[in-house]
Order: structure tokens, then sequence, then C-alpha cells
């Protein structure tokens, strides 16, 4: 047996499966669409969700003063001069701010507005803007940057007017002078004006605070702290358990769908193969193992697989995009689902693993019939042997598709589980 009849016999069953190709393949569009979909979602949550809180933060170091004097910020001046930490910026954070667009009316309360100091915001990171710098789109006394989201809710670009206000502060008139496409800190929902225009805004709460880029802030706490400050060492990393399992969840449920593809291809290819039995019973005639059916059927099943996948991959990206939009538009989060190539070439390959496993449930019971109770079309008998053999194929395929689980979820553990609910 060649490789080109076996791919030219594969390829023409498949054609002449007609409808239940279709269903077979439909299947596995469904099962690595789900899979795809839930993934992206998931990875693109814990990459913003989970962001380091130094980032969030704007420092390795947060400090708090009742007040902060011109003293107070010589005194940094001067640790920085000799070496003592890196960098360190003062920021403002106005509550209760409200921002209505000129041109449409619109009010929206906004979650945040951070009075910067352009020539230094921010110490960890860099931002993205859309055309020019931070530092140009707030350097004016009646300049202000909002981030993309505003920008969409509200319509605007760069030279638009906005009104700002708040308690204690007379709405103002502001000109738009840049749009934030992206922040270290992944937070959208936010306004940022410079120092210049924080003078205009007097009698607005705002909540100053000092953050400190330092490479050992362990070292430079307690010199600080001496000086007056509350100084606050901000966590590397962060761990929560609860949108850890919240992932998880996803990342189930995606493989849960991929399960159901794998039982409706199993279904399909077991009425396929039923039409064929005479076409199999030939071939044994002939002289066709069982090896060699295998090799035949399998590879229709990989290449069923392999379209199914190509096209489920194609739409999970697409409705991992959709999730994402319609998660984030109630969090204020500036994110982009983008192809990730490790989810996609998973599902790609997920796909394909799946259609086999279980298309091999239905393909090893159907090659293993004697020729001549297919041709005379009788009963099969059941023997021992026979349901021997049964349970060893479904106890391999199950520790193979537990092996994929567990690849996907990167737990053996977390890939018995998703047996167990399989099963």
């Amino acid at each position: 047996m060649t490789t080109r009849f076996a791919f030219s016999y594969a390829t023409r069953a498949l054609v002449r499966g007609g409808q239940r190709t279709i269903v077979a393949a439909l299947c596995v569009v469904f099962g690595v669409m789900s899979l795809v979909g839930m993934w992206l979602l998931s990875s693109t949550l814990g990459d913003v969700v989970q962001t380091s809180p130094r980032l969030r933060g704007g420092g390795d170091l947060l400090l708090l003063r009742d007040t902060i004097h011109p003293a107070d910020r010589r005194h940094l001046d001067s640790l920085q001069q000799t070496g003592a930490f890196e960098a360190w910026a003062e920021h403002a954070a106005l509550d209760l701010m409200m921002m209505q667009s000129v041109q449409s009316g619109q009010i929206y309360f906004v979650s945040r507005v951070l009075a910067i100091e352009p020539e230094k915001f921010p110490l960890l990171g860099r931002v993205e803007m859309e055309g020019g710098t931070l530092a140009a789109a707030v350097a004016g006394a009646g300049d202000v940057a909002v981030s993309r989201d505003l920008a969409g809710r509200f319509g605007l670009a760069v030279g638009d007017t906005v009104r700002l206000g708040g308690l204690g502060a007379v709405p103002q008139r502001f000109r738009v002078g840049g749009i934030v496409r992206k922040t270290p800190d992944a937070m959208g929902a936010t306004v940022y004006v410079g120092t210049a225009t924080l003078a205009r805004l007097e009698g607005v709460p705002a909540a100053r605070r000092v953050v400190v880029r330092a490479a050992l802030p362990e070292k430079v706490q307690p010199v600080l702290q001496e000086a007056g400050w509350e100084a606050e060492i901000l966590p590397a990393e962060q761990t929560d358990e609860k949108l850890i399992r919240f992932f998880y969840l996803l990342q189930g449920a995606g493989l849960l769908g991929l399960v159901i593809g794998g039982i409706g291809v199993v279904s399909t290819l077991r009425v396929l193969l039923a039409a064929r039995m005479r076409e199999i019973a030939t071939l044994k005639a002939m002289g066709y193992r069982a090896g060699h059916l295998l090799l035949l059927f399998g590879l229709e099943t990989v290449l069923l697989g392999l379209v199914g996948s190509v096209v489920g991959v194609a739409l999970g990206y697409a409705l991992g995009q959709g999730l994402g939009a319609l998660f984030f538009r109630f969090m204020p989060f500036l994110v982009d689902i983008g192809p990730d190539a490790t989810v996609l070439a998973g599902g790609l390959v997920a796909g394909v693993a799946t259609a086999v496993l279980f298309g091999m449930a239905a393909i090893a019971r159907a090659v293993a019939v004697r020729p001549a109770v297919l041709l005379r079309d009788v009963p099969t008998p059941l023997t021992f042997r026979t349901q021997a053999g049964r349970v060893g194929l479904y106890g391999l395929l199950a520790v193979l598709f537990w092996g994929l689980c567990s690849l996907l979820m990167g737990s053996m553990l977390r890939g018995a589980l998703v047996l167990a609910v399989v099963a």
C-alpha cells in the first residue's frame, strides 16, 4: 500500500461521505472553536488582571505623607543624586471627577484623573500613544490626554474639547492633546493631566503620592522611613487563588467543548463506517490487514480533524475577540486580544488529536470484525476476548486523552479532573 493510494483513498472516502463528513467536521470545528476562544480569553484576562503590583503602583516603593512640602522634594532629589535610588515621581489622583464631551454633550464619571509629572511618568514601563508622546500631549496648561476607551466612548480625537469638573471645582474646558493607547498597568477610563493643568483644578480632592524606582528597595526603605516617609515596598508578583481558579474554569469549559466535539466525531464515524461494512469486508478479503485498515481510516480522521481544526481555530480567534470585547466593555482595561501563536497552534494540534483519539474508538471496532461475518450479514458474536479487547482499547484511548488534557492544562491532576468530568 503506497502513500499516494492511502491519501487518494482517504480523500475519496471523505468526499463520498457527503453530509456525514460535514457533520463530523463541524463537530471538530465546534470543539476547537470553544477551546481556542476560551483559552484566548483566559490568557488575556490573566495578563491584565494579574499585572505586577509594581506596574500598577508605578514604582518599586510607594511613599505616603500627609503633606508633601518643597523641602521633602529637595530631600528626595538629594537621595537620588547620592545613588540611594534611581528615580522618583510625584502623582496626584483626583477624586469624583466628571468629564463632558462638548461635541456630544455626554457626561461620564471618570474612574481616574491622574496629575503627573510628564517628564518622569511612568517610572516603570512605557506609555503608547496614538501619535506623539504623553509629555507633549499634556504640556500645556489646558491640555489633557485620555485613554482610548474614553476616546471611543465619546468619539474624541486630538484637538477636541472636553469639560472636566468635580466636587469643589467649576467645570472647565480642556483640549484633548493625545490619545493613550496602552499603559504599563493596562488601566483605562483615565484622564491624564500635567502639573500645569492641575493648578487650574484647585479645590478638587487629590490624593498625592510618591513612587520610587530602586534596584534594591529593601535597602532604601529604612532610609526613607527615617526621613519620616511611610514607605511600602510593592511586591513584584501577585497571586490571586480565586482568579486562578476562574482561569482554570474557563480553560476547562474550552476542553469540555472539545470533548463534546469528540463525542460528535465518534458518533458520526460509527454511522459512516456502518454504511461501509461491505467495503471493509472486501478490503480484508483482498488481503488488507487490520493495521492497513487502521492506517487508511486513521488517515481519513486526521484529514477530517485537520480541516475542522483549521476552521475551528479561525472561528475560535473570532470568538475570543468577541468575548473579550464584551467582557472588557464593562471593565476599565486597555487590552487587545491578539493572535496568540501558542494558543492557536495548541488548538490546531488538540483538534486533530481529539478527532483521531475519539475516531479510533469507532474505527477499531469496525475493522475488528471478520470479513465472513460482514459478508454473510450475521450478528457479530461477542466473546470474552472481543470484550476484553474493547475494554483495553477504551482504556488506552482514555490514557492518551488524559495525557492530552494534562498537557493542555499544565497539570496531570487537572487533566485527571477533566477526564473524570467527561467520564
